[in-house]
């Protein structure tokens, strides 16, 4: 029974010790169940390697046999590509030399024929409306810029529907302009007219287009200015004005002129006093007029149609004309010598006037240099007379014995010594200077001091 126990105690210690253990293993074991087919796709995929080792090693050794194959034939051809462009680089870069050369001698020409040769266009400045009646003939020019010159033109007669192209004998070419005659007939060969110029270049790409309308009277001008001409001879009258739609046809300007007057007090006109043409634009010039008078201007315009309403103006010449002109350039002349006079007096108010301040300036200096010699003067130190004795040391002294001394001027102060040998004199003491700086020192001669003798009290004699 004992043993029994122990035993059974026995097995209860292990039971404790190795269950631990024994959970351990168990819980790896799920693991390993888990990791499982992890571990099956690992070995699959280990055999498909296995399997295509050989096929791998195959194309791996078809590789090196290529390869050994072609890399001496890829050499040859590295070598002759660098072989052809060692030889046929020289050529490219003469070939190119040779093109630039070309381009520098060749692009002058081009840009000149660009610049010259030239495909027509049209003149802008050129009539661009005609009118014609039914059944009446029109001639019609077409004017162009082309360099060279236009050799030849086709017109056509553009309608709604189509363009229908104008038979060259009935045109005519004379030097980069051609005339054309057209002659409408019905309401429907009224339009437009197209002219293209050809010359060396090529045919002209935008046609000049011209307008073809039933003829009609002219408009009557508009925004005139009447103004007198100033500067020119006495009753020169100006009168400008803009010109209206001309009816499709070639028109004309007229200026008449009549006098305004009064009877009973009523205003009429007058006859004609001038009467002027213009077949280019209104504009006209009338001479010859009264001043002080009133005229009535009458521009009109007209065409083979008929003629334009006038348009009237009303001018009045000023007075005594020639009278304000010379009163004019006298005021002008005047003036002129006003302007002269007052610059040369104001040139000799302003001479004068400096004049007057150096004066000032140099009596102001030559005053104050004066007064600060005075000063100087006043404030300066009086000379001094230093006596020596045989057997006495120097001394200063306001007045002193002086029969028998010489002076000598080594310093600013006055010394006067005794003659007698070299030796005496030099061993007289040298006094120290007792000048202030900047003060000059007066000399004193020995006449002087004999016949003056010095006192010490100098400025109460």
């Amino acid at each position: 029974m004992l043993i029994f126990l122990f035993f059974l105690l026995l097995f209860r210690l292990l039971l404790l010790l190795l269950l631990p253990l024994f959970l351990f293993f168990l819980l790896l074991f799920r693991l390993l169940l888990l990791l499982l087919p992890l571990f099956l796709f690992f070995l699959l995929l280990f055999c498909l390697l296995l399997l295509l080792l050989p096929l791998f090693l195959f194309f791996l050794l078809l590789f090196r046999l290529l390869l050994l194959l072609l890399l001496p034939l890829f050499l040859f051809f590295l070598l002759l590509f660098r072989l052809l462009l060692l030889l046929l680089l020289p050529l490219f870069l003469f070939f190119l030399l040779l093109f630039r050369l070309l381009l520098l001698l060749l692009l002058p020409h081009f840009l000149f024929f660009l610049l010259l040769f030239l495909r027509p266009t049209c003149v802008e400045q050129q009539q661009w409306t005609y009118g014609s009646g039914r059944g009446e003939q029109v001639n019609v020019s077409c004017q162009v810029h082309a360099h060279p010159d236009a050799t030849s033109f086709r017109w056509a007669f553009n309608t709604s529907a189509e363009v229908l192209n104008i038979p060259s004998n009935r045109t005519r070419v004379l030097r980069n302009r051609s005339n054309v005659t057209y002659t409408p007939m019905t309401h429907h060969d009224f339009g437009t007219l197209l002219c293209w110029g050809v010359n060396e270049v090529g045919e002209q790409v935008q046609p000049c287009v011209f307008l073809i309308v039933p003829a009609a009277a002219p408009e009557p001008v508009h925004n005139c200015s009447v103004w007198h001409n100033v500067s020119s001879a006495a009753g020169e009258v100006v009168v400008s004005c803009e010109a209206g739609w001309s009816g499709g046809l070639t028109q004309k300007f007229t200026l008449e002129v009549r006098e305004m007057k009064t009877t009973d007090g009523r205003p009429h006109v007058g006859p004609v006093v001038a009467s002027l043409e213009s077949h280019t634009d209104p504009h006209f010039i009338v001479t010859g007029l009264a001043p002080g008078t009133e005229y009535q201007l009458a521009v009109s315009a007209d065409n083979p149609q008929g003629a334009a309403p006038p348009t009237l103006l009303l001018h009045h010449t000023p007075i005594d004309v020639a009278e304000k002109r010379t009163s004019a350039t006298a005021a002008e002349s005047m003036g002129g010598i006003s302007q002269a006079m007052m610059a040369v007096v104001l040139a000799v108010v302003t001479g004068t006037v400096g004049s007057l301040i150096i004066c000032s300036l140099v009596v102001v200096l030559v005053i104050r240099r004066r007064l600060r010699h005075r000063q100087e003067r006043g404030h300066g130190m009086q000379p001094r007379v230093v006596c020596h004795k045989p057997g006495a040391t120097s001394q200063l002294s306001g007045s002193c014995d002086h029969g028998g001394f010489e002076q000598i001027q080594e310093e600013p102060d006055l010394i006067l010594v005794r003659s007698g040998t070299g030796a005496e004199e030099s061993q007289l003491p040298r006094p120290p200077a007792l000048t202030p700086p900047g003060t000059q020192t007066p000399t004193v001669s020995l006449s002087f001091l004999q016949s003056h003798p010095l006192s010490p009290h100098p400025h109460q004699q």
